[in-house]
């Protein structure tokens, strides 16, 4: 009995033990299906992020181009607006020209029918000055001869006078007509004007807008730095390096580019693109808060020098640095507007700050003429190179003509060796071989024939580099 119950009693617990541990490998396989939910569904939105990124990548670089375009289409609306203005400005100068040709014809006009005025005047005058009837009695008392030269002499006289007036009122006709026409060019241009103001109005209202934000200002400058770098012809990785990281004690110092000078030296630039006072200052309703717009963009800008001159790139680039660095503005105008409110600007940011704000065409020269020190730098190089080639043949030519003489001395050797030896041949030799043929031993077609004796000699090496060379 006491058997049944303990075995009752194990099956109880091993049931129990049983259901436990399904209960938690149950928990636990949910566990892992949650886990591999939540994995799943951060491998998602992992993969949202990275074509959300990519989109917004995407999107700046379009707002890049955007911007390039407003840009272009600025300056070119700009040189259209600039166009006008000539155009309209000879427009009223060829008005005001035939205004005034005008006027002195309208005088002339007056004048002519003014004396016109007077010789009616006079007509008139002598003939009231006679009595109607006188006048009928001298008519009647006239011949039909006379009557016609009077009426020819009459013709005569106001013939003339009806062509200028006739011409006076063709002319009249052609000026109106040719004013009419200088007014309605006017006008044309004038309303063409509004138009290209209006549409440059639209551009710079984009380009305002694409400009406000300051990462887009940042980059702004940034390229217009890669377009010089590269309008310069300067390489990268060679003469220049982009977005260089230098650790500081203030954090990571990095300047938009190093420039690389001869010598190991280096020219850090910063590119900045202050717009914010400068826009503020452009949309100033009156001339009081332009000036304070301006004189804020110019404290903006000599603090970016300020900052620029605190950082310290000398000491913490590595290698020899010059002690200045350069600031660089995308444009002309950021500049002429900070020197309107503050003129001495560009001295106080080198004297006090060792700080060179350079435009996109100062900072082409400050490059072409580091070009120019490479080039110095590179023929300088080669030239060194040449003298050290040129010095090391010159040793080797002393070296080799050692050997030359060497050669002669021994060849005179050779010689003298061999004249010695012919000599001792002919007195030694000769004679006893020749006593042989005497007696017959040799036959006639065997005889021995005399040695010849060699008299040249080599030439000695007589030129003074050669000899100053063995030396």
């Amino acid at each position: 009995m006491e058997i049944v119950i303990g075995l009752i009693i194990g099956l109880a617990v091993a049931a129990g033990v049983y259901w436990i541990g399904r209960r938690e490998i149950a928990g636990v396989r949910a566990d892992t299906s949650h886990m591999r939910e939540q994995l799943e569904e951060a491998k998602r939105a992992a993969q949202q992020l990275e074509v959300d990124k990519a989109t917004a990548e995407n999107e700046q670089q379009a707002r890049i181009r955007e911007a390039d375009t407003l840009r272009t289409e600025r300056d070119e609306a700009r040189k259209a607006e600039e166009q006008r203005e000539q155009e309209l400005s000879e427009a009223n100068a060829n008005l005001s020209r035939i205004e005034a040709d005008h006027a002195a014809r309208l005088d002339e006009m007056n004048t002519f029918r003014a004396e016109l005025e007077d010789r009616f005047k006079g007509i008139a005058s002598s003939v009231t000055q006679s009595t109607r009837e006188d006048f009928i009695k001298e008519f009647r008392g006239l011949t039909s001869e006379e009557t016609a030269k009077s009426v020819e002499r009459m013709d005569k006289t106001v013939k003339p006078l009806m062509e200028s007036i006739e011409k006076l009122d063709k002319q009249s006709q052609q000026m109106e007509q040719v004013r009419q026409k200088a007014y309605g060019s006017v006008e044309e241009m004038i309303a063409g004007t509004g138009r290209q103001l209006n549409e440059l109005n639209l551009t710079t209202t984009g380009l305002r807008q694409a400009l406000s934000a300051p990462q887009q200002r940042g980059r702004w400058g940034e390229l217009t730095l890669e377009r010089v770098l590269e309008v310069s012809g300067m390489l990268e990785h060679v003469t220049y390096e982009r977005q260089h990281h230098t650790p500081g004690e203030d954090g990571a110092v990095r300047p938009d580019a190093i420039i690389h000078m001869p010598r190991e030296l280096t020219v850090p630039v910063d590119a900045k693109a202050p717009l914010t006072s400068y826009l503020e200052a452009h949309d100033a309703p009156d001339d009081s808060q332009q000036r304070a717009a301006l004189e804020q963009h110019a404290r903006s800008l000599m603090g970016h020098a300020r900052q620029l001159g605190s950082k310290s790139y000398a000491d913490a680039i590595e290698g020899q640095s010059p002690d200045f660095v350069v600031l660089f503005l995308p444009a002309e105008t950021i500049l002429d507007a900070a020197m309107t409110a503050q003129p001495s600007i560009w001295e106080d940011a080198w004297t006090r700050h060792r700080v060179l704000i350079a435009t996109p065409g100062l900072l082409i020269a400050l490059l072409r003429t580091i070009g120019v020190a490479w080039q110095q730098e590179e023929i300088q190089r080669n030239a060194q190179d040449i003298a050290d080639a040129a010095k090391l043949l010159y040793e080797r030519l002393g070296t080799f003509t050692k050997h030359v003489d060497g050669v002669g001395g021994a060849l005179d050797r050779a010689v003298k060796a061999y004249n010695d030896s012919v000599g001792s041949l002919e007195r030694r030799v000769l004679p006893q071989a020749r006593r042989m043929e005497e007696l017959g031993a040799v036959g006639d077609g065997q005889r021995i024939s005399d040695p010849r004796v060699l008299d040249s000699s080599t030439r000695q090496l007589n030129a003074p580099e050669l000899n100053a060379g063995s030396d």
